[in-house]
């Protein structure tokens, strides 16, 4: 970390419902009222790969697909990096799509997935 600089810990994430955009009322949501806050405090990821320092905690990921997806539901992630929401999804038995232009982070990612197919079968 750089001298004078702040320590980011927060992360923004934005959830919108098609037909309730502006209001925080989800017609598809696997949470009953008042047992989801706003404010999640989730400690970092652990590094997967000597250059992705971007890593986002799996506890991340499965709060946003346990609460906002069902089972057999695609989920998928434009930015896959080191493939922490495929991961994630493949074990809360979701399907994922992801996009990842990093042909080492794809690489990470097929190593990642081979591995939690070998613990789960």
């Amino acid at each position: 970390m750089a001298h004078k600089v702040l320590n980011r810990r927060t992360e923004l994430i934005l959830v919108f419902d098609s037909k309730n955009a502006i209001s925080r009322q989800f017609e598809k949501a696997n949470f009953e009222r008042g047992t989801l806050d706003d404010l999640w405090q989730i400690k970092r990821g652990k590094k997967i790969a000597d250059n992705h320092s971007a890593v986002f905690p799996e506890e991340l990921v499965s709060t946003i697909i346990r609460n906002f997806s069902n089972e057999n539901d695609i989920v998928y992630d434009p930015f896959m990096g080191t493939g922490t929401t495929a991961v994630v999804a493949k074990k809360l038995n979701r399907h994922f799509l992801g996009s990842e232009l990093n042909k080492k982070y794809f690489e990470v990612i097929k190593h990642r997935l081979l591995e939690l197919e070998s613990q789960l079968f």
